[in-house]
C-alpha cells in the first residue's frame, strides 16, 4: 500500500482551475465559436450594418466571458474545501481517501475504485483522479516517499479505467 496527502492550499486549487480550463473540450468549443462571432461582427461593421455589428459583438463578448465565469464559480467553490488535507492510501485495484477539514475534523471517508475513474490526467507535480467530468482528486506528487510511488499510482489508476 502507498501513502499520500494533499493540502489543498490556493495555489494547488488554482492551479487545477488552470488545467482544467484549459483542457476542456467545451471550453474549446465556445472560444472557438467567441472568435467566428467576432469575426461575424467585423464583416457585419464592414458591409456598414451597425446594429447587427454590435449584436455580433455583444454575443462574442458573452462567449468569450464565459471562461472568467466559471473561473469565478470555480474559485468561489473552492474556498469551501481550501486548506482541506486528504490523506490517500493507494491499493492494487481502489483508494481510499480520508478528508480533514481546515480545523483538523475528518469530514469525510471513501473507497474509489480505478475502474470507477473517468479520467487520470498528469499535469506538472500533480495528478487529477477525476470522478466525473468536472469532480477531480488532486494528488500531489511532493508527498509520495519518492517518485517511483508516484508514477506506480498514476500508471496502475491509468490502466484500470473502463475505455
Amino acid at each position: 500500500m502507498i501513502s499520500s496527502s494533499t493540502i489543498y492550499t490556493e495555489e494547488v486549487l488554482n492551479k487545477f482551475i488552470s488545467y482544467y480550463l484549459k483542457n476542456s473540450k467545451s471550453m474549446i468549443v465556445i472560444y472557438v465559436c467567441s472568435l467566428i462571432i467576432l469575426a461575424s461582427s467585423i464583416v457585419m461593421f464592414c458591409l456598414n450594418s451597425i446594429f447587427e455589428g454590435v449584436l455580433y459583438l455583444l454575443c462574442a463578448l458573452f462567449f468569450g466571458s464565459y471562461g472568467l465565469i466559471i473561473r469565478f464559480i470555480m474559485k468561489k467553490n473552492n474556498k469551501k474545501v481550501q486548506n482541506n488535507v486528504d490523506n490517500y492510501e493507494f491499493d492494487v485495484d481502489n483508494f481510499n481517501i480520508t478528508s480533514f477539514n481546515s480545523k483538523g475534523e475528518q469530514i469525510m471517508t471513501m473507497k474509489v475504485y480505478y475502474r470507477d475513474l473517468y479520467k487520470v490526467a498528469k499535469s506538472g507535480e500533480y495528478a487529477y483522479l477525476f470522478i466525473n467530468k468536472a469532480t477531480a482528486f488532486i494528488v500531489s506528487q511532493n508527498n509520495f516517499e519518492n517518485k517511483e510511488d508516484f508514477d506506480k499510482v498514476i500508471n496502475i489508476a491509468t490502466s484500470q479505467i473502463k475505455s
